[in-house]
């Protein structure tokens, strides 16, 4: 995500999932329970759709996104309320 922007990423996905949760069972449910063809079709046209998706975006990563362990530094997104010092016991 751009500087600035992290919450409205995770916001966005945690939309996404739990429209995806939601609104899936009931329209999948009753579809394949009635019509198990077109359901099967459908199933198989979206998931390839959500492929060739995938594989059009990814080729737009840049070689720190796509993999990011190869990155030469590493960002701290957040860091808890203690302070970064050591705790003796």
């Amino acid at each position: 995500a751009p500087a600035g922007q992290a919450g409205q990423y995770n916001s966005a996905f945690a939309l996404v999932k739990q429209l995806a949760l939601a609104v899936g069972p009931a329209v999948g449910g009753p579809l394949a329970a009635s019509l198990p063809a077109p359901y099967v079709v459908t199933f198989l046209l979206f998931s390839l759709g959500i492929s060739v998706l995938a594989v059009r975006l990814g080729r737009r990563l840049t070689l720190a996104q796509d993999q990011p362990w190869l990155a030469s530094k590493s960002v701290v997104v957040a860091r808890g309320g203690a302070a970064a010092e050591s705790v003796s016991a």
